[in-house]
């Protein structure tokens, strides 16, 4: 194979859900054995997260969990359960709250006025190719979506 490449096995699951957690967390194992260091998991109630931050922990590894926004769902609630928070904080997991670039100041102007805004385009675009897909994007750790390409 030509240098700078790397062929990898990639894992698709037919239905997401919490049953796929530990088939999930089987295959992030097996992607540390090529060097990797940073694990960020999507933590809405946190279980995924806590998971992730019991077989992982210990290992020198930089574990975080973003949480949905503050107010996501109900306003100044977050869902992620302050008990299943304080454990991730015991096992070493960074926590990171934060605004979602799919789901702000335009959804509330969706709502209050009625109409379609593009970051609303955007996140139903990307949840047709998978609510991970759109997950991913909003997490990235260089900024999700980019207007421009890299230089």
């Amino acid at each position: 194979m030509a240098a700078g490449f790397r062929k990898r096995e990639v894992v698709y699951f037919a239905k997401g859900g919490p049953h796929n957690t530990q088939a999930c967390l089987d295959a992030v194992d097996a992607a540390l054995t090529e060097g990797f260091k940073d694990i960020v998991v999507a933590a809405t109630c946190g279980d995924t997260a806590l998971a992730a931050g019991k077989r992982f922990s210990g290992r020198g590894l930089n574990i975080v969990a973003v949480t949905h926004s503050c107010g996501f769902r109900n306003p100044n609630e977050l869902e992620l359960n302050p008990e299943t928070l304080g454990q991730l904080r015991e096992l070493g997991v960074s926590v990171f709250t934060g605004t979602i670039l799919t789901h702000s100041i335009e959804t509330c102007f969706a709502s209050e006025f009625g109409g379609t805004y593009p970051t609303i385009i955007v996140a139903q675009s990307l949840r047709r190719l998978g609510q991970g897909t759109k997950v991913a994007c909003e997490i990235d750790r260089d900024g999700g979506l980019r207007c421009r390409p890299r230089r």
